[in-house]
């Protein structure tokens, strides 16, 4: 039996992080086709705080999820 939870995929984001490095990944994991269960897999961005992220590209990211209290 599966299960039918969807799983996070955590992708740690920073300042000045490359913008190049994790694009393959989270596109394939966010695409339905290289699925075998699609919607199963969800890609949530973390940070040490809630404000944006600035990668070396200009990308301004905001956090799904932060370790701010």
């Amino acid at each position: 039996m599966e299960s039918e939870m969807e799983h996070h995929v955590h992708l740690f984001i920073f300042d000045s992080m490359s913008d190049w490095e994790y694009g393959y990944a989270v596109a394939g994991i966010n695409n339905p086709q290289f699925q075998r269960h699609p919607g199963h897999y969800r890609v949530r961005t973390v940070a040490l705080r809630q404000n944006f992220v600035t990668t070396i590209g200009g990308l301004r990211i905001q956090p799904d999820l932060s370790n701010s209290r």
